[in-house]
């Protein structure tokens, strides 16, 4: 470990060691969000075309209910009919 000659001393390499963890930090920081360029685009396409796919699927279950109970309405109109008949 160092010796330091006075308490002044001290705290200029104290000061010196958090500077270069912040420096560090921020020069990360810049990195990461350099290369994360374009991946918010990326995020968001993905999203809509979850988004899409799933409002299609929804689309398509409620056609195929809405023809189910048609259907069935249908065929019983056609039983009272002959039963009139």
């Amino acid at each position: 470990m160092f010796k330091f000659r006075s308490i002044t001393a001290k705290f200029i390499f104290m000061g010196s060691i958090m500077l270069a963890f912040i420096a560090a930090y921020i020069t990360a920081t810049y990195i990461f969000t350099h290369h994360m360029e374009g991946e918010a685009v990326r995020i968001n396409l993905a999203g809509r075309y979850v988004t899409y796919v799933s409002i299609l699927m929804n689309s398509l279950v409620s056609q195929n209910l809405s023809c189910r109970m048609s259907f069935q309405v249908r065929c019983v109109r056609r039983l009272d009919k002959k039963d009139v008949l």
